[in-house]
C-alpha cells in the first residue's frame, strides 16, 4: 500500500509518519514538547513580552484559573498550568503526578482554596466518587 501512495501524485505526504498511523518514541515527544516550550518562552510576542501581558492568569472557558509557568516540570505546550493544581502542589509540596485529580468540592472550579480541594490518584477514583455523589442524591 506504501508502495501505491508513493505512486500516486497531489496525495499527502508518505514521510508524514503520524497520518500513517505510526507513533513518535518517548524520546521524539520528549524532544517535540521541549521546543514547543522553548519557541512559546522565546518568543517575542508571548508571554512576559506579549503586549497585553496580565501577570499571567487567565481564565478557560470552562471557568479553570489558567497561570502561566514555563518553568513548572508539568505545564502545557503553552507553558500553562492550572491554579488548583498549584495550590495542591503547594500545600503538598510535592509536584502532583500527571495522572492525579483535583477535584473542587464545592463544584466552583474558580474558588481554589485549599479548604475546596480533593486530591484523587487517578481519574477512575474521582468518576467513581461522582457516581456515589448522583446514587447518594437520588435517595
Amino acid at each position: 500500500m506504501i508502495t501505491e501512495l508513493k505512486k500516486k501524485k497531489n496525495h499527502y505526504n508518505i514521510n508524514n509518519k503520524a497520518r500513517l498511523g505510526y507513533k513518535d518514541t518517548e524520546e521524539t515527544k520528549a524532544k517535540r514538547i521541549e521546543a514547543q516550550k522553548k519557541y512559546y518562552a522565546n518568543n517575542p510576542r508571548l508571554g512576559e513580552k506579549a503586549a497585553r501581558w496580565n501577570g499571567g492568569i487567565r481564565r478557560d472557558t470552562k471557568g479553570y484559573i489558567l497561570i502561566y509557568k514555563p518553568e513548572h516540570p508539568f505545564c502545557s505546550n503553552k507553558c500553562i498550568v492550572l491554579q488548583h493544581r498549584l495550590v495542591m502542589e503547594e500545600s503538598l509540596g510535592r509536584y502532583l503526578r500527571p495522572k492525579e485529580v483535583v477535584h473542587h468540592i464545592n463544584g466552583n472550579v474558580s474558588d481554589n482554596r485549599i479548604e475546596n480541594l480533593e486530591l484523587f490518584d487517578g481519574i477512575g477514583k474521582h468518576i467513581s466518587y461522582h457516581f456515589k455523589l448522583r446514587r447518594e442524591e437520588k435517595c
